[in-house]
């Protein structure tokens, strides 16, 4: 049985252009209440098809040390779909979406489910990454690495916000790397 069900999206459907390093001075409503359980140190599957395995990697690296910040996150590459807990996958569409994020429960039978409503009230078991080749194969390793972090870090409880200097901007994004607002959450989730 396929552990993928439909469950909260969120999307990341930006053009970049302008892409720097930058610290986020808030973390005002960046985070979901709750968390990707177990989430300090997972393995994460690319499924067979997806083309970005230099970005996929990289992006991870990225995630788990930050340019001059620090968190507790440890991610390995697996090819056990049943152990991996963050998954990323590939698809083509004309949908405005780069890529996005989507977070799955489980029920008493142990069948993966949609947790949409629910991301502030239980913790959740498994996250995968849809990229949208579409629109991903027209940006260079440095563009897809973020948009790839900034899809992770909803995996790991964060949420789209309005700063322009975050990670998690929910619009085109000035930074390409994890910012201390996110990593701030990271620590205190993780």
């Amino acid at each position: 049985m396929k552990k993928r069900l439909l469950s909260f999206i969120v999307c990341f459907s930006l053009s970049i252009s302008n892409t720097i390093i930058a610290n986020a001075t808030t973390n005002t409503d960046i985070d979901w209440n709750k968390k990707l359980i177990d989430g300090r140190n997972i393995a994460y599957m690319i499924n067979s098809g997806v083309e970005y395995t230099v970005s996929i990697p990289n992006a991870v690296n990225k995630l788990m040390y930050p340019s001059g910040l620090s968190n507790n996150l440890v991610l390995n590459i697996t090819n056990n779909y049943m152990t991996s807990k963050l998954d990323f996958y590939q698809y083509s569409a004309v949908d405005r979406i780069n890529a996005s994020a989507s977070v799955y429960r489980k029920n008493s039978s142990g069948n993966y489910y949609n947790s949409t409503s629910e991301k502030d009230i239980y913790d959740w078991v498994y996250g995968e990454i849809q990229i949208n080749d579409n629109y991903m194969n027209n940006y260079n390793n440095t563009i897809r690495e973020a948009i790839l972090i900034h899809e992770m870090l909803h995996v790991y409880g964060l949420k789209d916000i309005s700063n322009s200097n975050s990670i998690m901007y929910y619009a085109t994004p000035k930074v390409t790397g994890v910012t201390s607002d996110a990593n701030n959450v990271l620590n205190n989730k993780y």
